[in-house]
């Protein structure tokens, strides 16, 4: 064998000696690189709380961050009311700020009837605010037929409202075909039931049998007596068939009363149909 092919079986011999080398090398960093990667995650796992954390893989530096961690998260439960909290990790004065905000959070629930409520934590002057909502929401409750209502709980005034209200959500539920209708609290006069669906006639507005006019033969009306109001009236005074201000049109469409956001009462009401 020549000198020539022996130099260049040594050079090849040299090339794939290289490559396995560098074949070796990337595989121990790609290694290396995945086993950072998990300390990563593992730490960010041990800091937020989330997902499953090995503190025996922390340092000590980032073992100290995720104690620091975990007393924030256990105060901002406890501040809250939200998640586990370990009062016992509490400093006095976080102590005190989760007890006000424990007996603030109890006032609104008992104030808005909406969560737990301990009366035990209310003051004299609260616990007589909280009984005047309670009877608030019940009267609307009663008033709207939504929700739980206790009658003995009402005045003799809102037991009269609640009354009408009642009657005239059965007289609509009956009309509409819509809801449950209990025929027995409707008007037993016929003629009045008959006469309901018609439009009220004004009471300044009377009218006579029709005279024909001697000059295009079309009919006329002349003034006689007034005719008597017909059909169901509203809460605020406004009969079925009255004729709206605004729109000149006959109010055939019941209103039941609501509360508008500002507490105001409107009162049950006939409108037009536009």
């Amino acid at each position: 064998m020549n000198s020539k092919i022996k130099k260049m079986l040594a050079s090849y011999g040299a090339i794939l000696f290289l490559l396995a080398c560098s074949s070796n090398s990337y595989g121990q960093t790609q290694l290396e690189q995945v086993r950072q990667s998990e300390f990563r995650r593992n730490y960010n796992n041990c800091l937020s709380g989330i997902g499953f954390c090995n503190k025996t893989e922390l340092t000590a530096p980032q073992l100290e961050a995720v104690s620091r961690g975990e007393i924030q998260r256990n105060y901002n439960n406890c501040a809250t009311g939200i998640g586990f909290c370990n009062a016992s990790q509490l400093t006095d004065k976080e102590a005190q700020t989760v007890k006000s905000n424990q007996i603030r959070r109890n006032l609104n629930n008992c104030s808005s009837g909406i969560g737990y409520c301990d009366r035990n934590l209310l003051s004299v002057n609260e616990l007589e605010t909280v009984k005047k909502n309670e009877l608030h929401r019940n009267y609307n409750s009663c008033i709207s037929g939504i929700g739980f209502c206790s009658k003995p709980n009402l005045t003799e005034t809102q037991a009269e409202a609640v009354h009408k209200s009642e009657l005239k959500r059965n007289y609509n539920n009956c009309i509409s075909g819509i809801g449950y209708c209990n025929k027995s609290l409707l008007d037993g006069n016929s003629s009045n039931l008959a006469l309901s669906h018609q439009p009220r006639v004004n009471q300044n507005q009377t009218y006579s049998s029709p005279q024909p006019s001697a000059q295009n033969n079309s009919t006329t009306y002349a003034p006689s007596a007034p005719i008597q109001n017909i059909g169901p009236c509203a809460e605020n005074g406004s009969c079925y068939g009255d004729i709206s201000n605004v729109t000149d049109l006959p109010k055939t469409v019941p209103v039941d009363g609501y509360y508008r956001k500002d507490g105001t009462y409107v009162r049950g009401h006939y409108r037009s149909h536009r």
